[in-house]
């Protein structure tokens, strides 16, 4: 009986046989493989480039003078809208587009995220699955601090999630104080639709 060949001694195995056989052995089934008989692997090779909403922003920036431009998202997990990907995608993009615009317009740039949440912890959650912000505010409700400046107070509007509100305000540091002035809203986009077409406009700011 002639020994078994494992798969570990292919190459003893074709030895043997002898190289014109082995020869013939491929050829054969090269052969059968274009005839369609036997089944011929197929590969592809894909190579995945990264796009510019791919990107994450990274508060990284640090301003004591000067003007500044802050983008304030409002959102909730409990909201379908706030959880739709595309608008997900929308605000991660529109962080980096305004934070680039700040910068070559050599200003500071700030993202805050609001999450109109009870919890604190379930509103910090879902405000990173929207990216990095440079500062949050979550839970309470409807009586988030967020919530009261941006819907209820100062900054008031519709109380609609989610929503961007885009702002310049003027920070300074002066005898040992911190003060923002000069705030002033440049545009507030309300509802999914809104925020997304803006962002795929690529996030105008009126002059």
């Amino acid at each position: 009986m002639p020994p078994r060949i494992s798969s570990f001694d292919s190459r003893f195995h074709l030895r043997r046989v002898g190289t014109p056989a082995a020869i013939g052995i491929l050829l054969a089934g090269f052969l059968l493989g274009l005839s369609g008989l036997l089944p011929t692997p197929e590969f592809s090779v894909r190579w995945r480039t990264r796009s510019a909403g791919e990107l994450e922003y990274q508060p990284a920036r640090r301003i004591d003078e000067g003007d500044e431009l802050v983008l304030t998202a409002i959102v909730s997990s409990n909201c379908y809208w706030s959880n739709l990907p595309e608008v997900k995608r929308a605000i991660r993009e529109a962080k980096l587009l305004l934070s680039r615009r700040a910068e070559e317009e050599g200003i500071g740039f700030a993202a805050v995220g609001v999450a109109r949440d009870l919890s604190a912890e379930a509103g910090i959650a879902h405000l990173r699955k929207h990216g990095l912000f440079d500062e949050v505010r979550a839970g309470r409700g409807w009586y988030n601090s967020g919530v009261m400046e941006f819907i209820y107070g100062d900054f008031a509007g519709p109380a609609i999630t989610p929503q961007l509100v885009i702002m310049t305000q003027r920070v300074s540091f002066q005898a040992g104080e911190r003060r923002m002035a000069e705030r002033i809203v440049l545009t507030r986009k309300l509802g999914s639709d809104a925020i997304v077409n803006w962002v795929d406009a690529g996030a105008p700011l009126p002059e």
